[in-house]
């Protein structure tokens, strides 16, 4: 009776040890996606607001070359 339940413990414990490493390494493959995924949507964002803060600074130029056309006449 010994033998038989020390076998079965050993054998549950192998098999709950696979399925925790299993469940836990699916787990850390969806974090470290969407960690991924975040981080490349935040570059993109950030390369989209430059892009307008660019855009944005031509057109100040471009009013104070106006400008200064202006008061130079």
């Amino acid at each position: 009776m010994n033998l038989e339940t020390t076998t079965w413990v050993e054998d549950m414990t192998r098999k709950t040890n696979t399925a925790l490493i299993g469940l836990l390494g699916t787990i850390l493959m969806g974090l470290a996606t969407w960690t991924l995924v975040t981080l490349i949507e935040l570059q993109l964002i950030v390369a989209m607001i430059q892009s307008d803060l660019m855009s944005i600074d031509k057109q100040f130029g471009r009013v104070y070359n106006f400008i200064d056309s202006v008061r130079g006449k």
